[in-house]
């Protein structure tokens, strides 16, 4: 992914568009020269998200059986080695994620959660990925002009804050190949 880009992962609900950008931020999370990692979702319950990472973490362990605490001891351990990565978590659902009591969900305000936590940390600018582009908010009641605004505003923060996005956003059954 170039850096200072915005990246959208296009596919049909349930095609592992969110375990593939979870894999992908783990693996730059790993590599101690390429910075920090945000992980701002707002699809996910906070259990399910963990219970993905963790079934990445775990080789193959079924997502589902983290989440209902069948591999406890394992999901614990992961916990613990997912603490000591430079990756930060935005929740809508999860106090973190609110500024001021509110959801993060419009584009300048996550933008400026990001500025934040790169001030806090290694100043280092953070790869952010979002699930999903179609959850952010820019205020207009037509689904195209909203989309147009949220790309524009999306592509605004990269240019300005060099900052890379990769945002997941969901097809509609049948429109893939259209």
């Amino acid at each position: 992914f170039r850096r200072g880009g915005l990246h959208a992962i296009v596919g049909q609900p349930g095609s592992g568009k969110t375990s593939f950008l979870l894999a992908v931020l783990l693996r730059h999370a790993l590599n101690p020269e390429s910075g920090p990692v945000i992980f701002a979702s707002y699809e996910l319950p906070p259990m399910d998200l963990f219970g993905r990472i963790a079934a990445l973490a775990l080789d193959g362990a079924a997502w589902n059986e983290v989440c209902d605490g069948n591999q406890m001891e394992q999901a614990a351990s992961v916990q613990a080695w997912l603490d000591t990565l430079p990756m930060h978590f935005i929740h809508s659902r999860a106090p973190q994620g609110q500024i001021n009591g509110k959801p993060k969900t419009r584009v300048d305000e996550l933008v400026e959660a990001v500025n934040e936590f790169t001030s806090r940390n290694s100043g280092k600018q953070p790869i952010l990925g979002i699930d999903y582009m179609q959850t952010l908010i820019s205020y207009s009641d037509d689904p195209r002009l909203e989309m147009e605004r949220l790309l524009a505003s999306l592509q605004k923060s990269c240019a300005e804050e060099g900052l890379t996005i990769i945002a997941l956003t969901a097809a509609a059954r049948g429109s893939i190949g259209k």
